[in-house]
């Protein structure tokens, strides 16, 4: 689980427009139990599927499980103003 995740993490910085990555790492995320960059990775995947209404309750769900002022926290506040226009 840990290389399949370093190795979807390296393919959505290479491709950030995979939807199917994101879905993927989101899934293996959540088999990782690490919740809150599941739900951000799917709100990655819902802006590229340009519905900011999922998009808006994944980071509503990954905000509580990030770390403030972490990059992964920066990011999902970037998604949470991409999904309020």
């Amino acid at each position: 689980l840990p290389s399949a995740i370093g190795h979807l993490e390296q393919s959505t910085l290479l491709d950030k427009d995979n939807s199917g990555s994101w879905r993927l790492l989101a899934t293996a995320y959540g088999k990782a139990g690490q919740k809150g960059l599941s739900a951000l990775a799917l709100a990655e995947e819902a802006v590229l599927q340009d519905n900011p209404d999922v998009a808006r309750r994944q980071v509503d769900a990954a905000m509580p499980e990030l770390r403030p002022g972490s990059p992964a926290a920066i990011r999902a506040n970037d998604i949470r103003a991409y999904a309020a226009q």
